[in-house]
């Protein structure tokens, strides 16, 4: 789940928010890719779903993109 901004993101959340699925079941490793970010800042961090419920990462990456 990502969000413009210094923000912690989360699925409820802002209306800024855009969220990335990535399909797969138990425990290892997933990956997703973001694309057609304008440049600026975003907050990244990311998420599962269980029965019970949302359960975010401790850590929130901060994606800096400049035209440099």
């Amino acid at each position: 789940v990502y969000c413009e901004g210094r923000q912690t993101p989360t699925i409820n959340g802002d209306v800024n928010i855009k969220k990335v699925s990535v399909p797969g079941t138990g425990i290892g490793s997933f990956d997703a890719s973001i694309s057609n970010l304008e440049l600026g800042i975003y907050s990244v961090r990311a998420y599962a779903l269980n029965n019970g419920g949302y359960s975010y990462s401790k850590n929130t990456v901060e994606l800096i993109l400049t035209g440099t």
